[in-house]
């Protein structure tokens, strides 16, 4: 089990060494069949913080603040929400509507819909909350964050910087607030520590191979991750409804 566990970290952090992205729903997708949502969580949520810092160390010169400060805001207000809906929601509810939402706009963004937001402020508040909810409860808050970075055409650097420095900052306060609610076993504490090896090698393989990924073929690895996210949030879900 803990080598499976390493294999999927491993492949989801190259995945997120070029995408920055992918590595929570890639790694919870996996390690789903190993193991309960309640320790999954809190286990990706620490890989994820970890990571993206890791990261951040080469892309801190291309990050917007002017869109990191709306979403932080909006994320302090859900992660509340996401946290305490680990304890008390069905998370296979969650997984499904999320999947749903996903599925959705990947394939619209896929088949070339696109609408421009000219006032980013409002959005990039409300985004940040869902994310927040999404974060706190499933550890899956990355697709609104990065839809809305695709639809605004994102340039591939800026990217990834962005949400380094977000996943950075949320996933750091997402586990802070389990601790404060006493989430964090033992068992949770072992896998993160020992996770980490295999995450940090994934990360720097990935980070390597980023630059042979050209602009289009970037945005169509995001669209693939997302569809392919939302279909096995869906399919879970319902997997365990049943």
């Amino acid at each position: 089990m803990l080598i499976f566990a390493a294999i999927s970290v491993f492949f989801a952090s190259i995945v997120k060494g070029i995408t920055a992205f992918g590595f929570n729903i890639i790694a919870a997708s996996a390690l789903l069949f190993v193991l309960s949502p309640k320790v999954i969580v809190p286990i990706i949520t620490f890989l994820s913080a970890l990571s993206s810092f890791y990261m951040l160390f080469s892309l801190w010169k291309y990050i917007e603040m002017r869109r990191i400060y709306p979403l932080m805001a909006g994320a302090l207000l859900g992660i509340p929400v996401g946290v305490f809906g680990l304890v008390a929601l069905p998370s296979e509810i969650i997984k499904i509507l999320m999947g749903t939402a996903i599925t959705t706009f990947a394939l619209l963004f896929a088949i070339g819909y696109r609408r421009e937001i000219k006032n980013e402020t409002p959005a990039l508040i409300l985004l940040g909350m869902v994310s927040g909810i999404l974060g706190g409860s499933t550890s899956l808050g990355g697709p609104p964050i990065i839809l809305f970075l695709i639809n605004q055409e994102c340039e591939k650097i800026t990217f990834r910087a962005n949400l380094s420095l977000f996943y950075t900052l949320q996933s750091s306060i997402i586990f802070l607030g389990y601790i404060k609610g006493d989430l964090i076993s033992a068992e949770i504490l072992r896998y993160s520590f020992i996770l980490c090896v295999p995450l940090v090698l994934g990360i720097y393989l990935g980070m390597k191979l980023v630059h042979k990924v050209e602009e289009n073929l970037f945005r169509r690895i995001a669209l693939t991750i997302l569809l392919i996210s939302g279909i096995t949030a869906i399919y879970t879900g319902v997997r365990a409804l049943l």
